[in-house]
């Protein structure tokens, strides 16, 4: 087995190697499974399936990873892992809607208004003040997008 850039080779026992993306790796009832995806998909694969591996640590650092067949276990590691996956997709873990996310928003369009303000004064030419006050503008365009996005998630009751 070699792991490189998040890419693992795993060898059969019959010698047959094959490279596979490393997802993650879930703790489940103090076991450790890594989910894995073959580079190359297998026919009748699709690019949002993974397979679960049962990982064992042996002396020396080296880790064996065996397909786990329990359906039970398969389905409560995957499980985990989507919820993970679904909370770190989210903004800091808030779903989006949340009123802490429209807050910040708004938090974040003062900061650029002040920006806006303040440090254009300090700026020594035309050029660079335009620059700047171009980049703070796009920034507050994309912030109110945000605002309306979580507004209207919050109004929808989506949270």
């Amino acid at each position: 087995m070699s792991n490189n850039n998040d890419i693992i080779t795993l060898t059969s026992a019959d010698g047959t190697s094959t490279d596979f993306y490393n997802l993650g790796v879930i703790r489940h009832k103090g076991t450790s499974f890594a989910i894995l995806q073959p580079v190359d998909l297998p026919a009748g694969m699709t690019a949002d399936e993974a397979l679960v591996f049962r990982m064992t640590f042996k002396a020396g650092g080296d880790i064996d990873y065996n397909i786990e067949v329990n359906d039970k276990i398969v389905d409560a590691v995957l499980k985990k892992f989507n919820n993970l996956v679904d909370q770190s997709n989210n903004d800091a873990g808030r779903a989006v809607g949340h009123p802490l996310n429209m807050l910040l928003d708004v938090g974040v369009f003062i900061v650029l208004v002040i920006m806006t303000l303040v440090v254009q004064d300090f700026l020594p030419t035309d050029g660079l003040r335009s620059i700047l006050l171009t980049t703070i503008l796009a920034g507050m365009v994309a912030d109110v997008g945000y605002f309306i996005v979580h507004l209207f998630c919050f109004l929808i009751g989506k949270r």
